[in-house]
């Protein structure tokens, strides 16, 4: 991956970011990216690496700021797609992978991370950092409508609860 990262970077002049997404000291990214940005560092690669960051409305900013996203986490994918920056998910579970397929991430951008393929990675990599990169099938104004669906009747409930006009079951 780091090789990958490097070429793209010194291909498109791009500097790298590296960003926690996940402040737990042991199981956390921060170990990791410090692992890569080492990596990265070697082939003279730009790398800032951002610990982790508990609010969610600085971290949608920053993204939205990026020209395309590796995520290896399911909450980088969604808030890389609210954001409509593109994402080149690692799938690491079958709900990443779920994910992608709800949203209609374009293939390419889906990878598996126990079936990693370099090729298919610095594909999705270029594709995704293109002037025209795939688009998720999906709209985000439909998919906030069907979140809002979703969650509607137990938003209703709570509202009721809170109000004392229904006690909560």
């Amino acid at each position: 991956m780091a090789d990958i990262l490097a070429k793209a970077s010194v291909e498109t002049g791009e500097s790298i970011t590296l960003l926690d997404f996940n402040g737990h000291p042991e199981l956390g990214d921060h170990q990791l990216h410090l692992q890569l940005k080492q990596l990265l560092e070697q082939k003279a690669v730009v790398v800032t690496h951002q610990h982790y960051q508990p609010d969610p409305i600085r971290v949608l900013q920053q993204l939205s700021d990026f020209k395309t996203i590796v995520a290896m986490r399911l909450h980088a994918a969604i808030l890389g797609f609210l954001v409509d920056t593109p994402v080149v998910s690692v799938n690491y579970h079958s709900k990443c992978h779920g994910w992608c397929e709800q949203v209609g991430m374009p293939d390419a951008y889906s990878l598996d991370i126990n079936h990693f393929d370099k090729e298919a990675f610095s594909f999705a990599l270029e594709s995704a950092l293109s002037s025209q990169p795939e688009k998720c099938s999906l709209q985000i104004e439909n998919a906030v409508k069907a979140t809002k669906n979703n969650w509607r009747h137990s938003y209703d409930v709570c509202k009721q609860y809170l109000s004392g006009s229904t006690p909560l079951q």
